[in-house]
């Protein structure tokens, strides 16, 4: 019987986790079938948008603070997985760099515009330049 506690989960696994999940929302058999790189390497790029999010997460929430309804793993992380397989058995290709993080600051930017008197040009400037932030997850 184990009887350790639990071990703590940072921000960056956390995300890494809901992007597989939602990655899972298709048939991985068909995905890795249309896939032009190896499972491993699929997965490796897949959670490399983890740290990312987590850096565009603080940027928000410097911006705009946290009442936002709704939850960030279930509206961004794991639509965001879900988003990379479709990617994946359309194009029989990862999608590139330059695109999944734009779509993981699209969808970054609509969860956060929900708080209540968002400035939007803000919050999307503040997303957008959260690669600068260097924050520790």
């Amino acid at each position: 019987m184990n009887t350790s506690a639990p071990q703590a989960v940072t921000a960056t696994e956390l995300f890494s986790a809901l992007f597989v999940s939602g990655m899972y929302d298709h048939d991985m058999d068909t995905v890795l079938a249309k896939c032009d790189s190896s499972h491993t390497e699929l997965m490796c790029e897949l959670v490399s948008y983890s740290a990312p999010l987590a850096d565009m997460m603080t940027a928000a929430i410097l911006c705009v603070g946290t009442d936002v309804a709704g939850g960030l793993l279930y509206d961004v992380a794991k639509p965001f997985g879900s988003w990379f397989g479709d990617v994946v058995l359309r194009a029989g290709a990862m999608p590139q760099r330059e695109r999944a993080v734009g779509k993981l600051q699209d969808l970054v930017i609509d969860f956060y515009s929900q708080a209540e008197n968002c400035d939007c040009a803000k919050l999307a400037a503040a997303v957008s330049g959260a690669h600068g932030l260097h924050v520790i997850h």
